[in-house]
């Protein structure tokens, strides 16, 4: 069996979240693999997280709830050296149209 691993955010690529099953219902909040809703905890800040899974390669993370969704919905990476910025300034107000690079 593979040793886990943990990632950085700004490990996690738009392809890993896909190839993985991760997607968005009609409302922006992020599915897992079997489709399921995903529930987000509350780190420091307010902000959400969620725990990713990537079995295949025997990594694991915790993982900013808005970056996923960002990424699932423009359907690319975040740039290096950027961040998603929450437009009302509220940071677990994550839905696509309130998220902005």
């Amino acid at each position: 069996m593979a040793k886990r691993k943990n990632l950085s955010n700004s490990d996690i690529t738009y392809k890993m979240l896909v190839d993985a099953g991760y997607s968005l219902d009609s409302e922006g909040r992020v599915l897992g693999k079997r489709g399921q809703l995903l529930k987000p905890s509350y780190v420091a800040g307010n902000y959400r997280s969620i725990s990713l899974g990537f079995g295949d390669l025997g990594l694991c993370t915790g993982f900013r709830y808005h970056r996923a969704v960002w990424m699932l919905d423009n359907q690319q990476d975040i740039p290096a050296g950027h961040q998603i910025d929450h437009i009302n300034r509220v940071p677990y107000d994550n839905r696509p149209e309130n998220l902005q690079l």
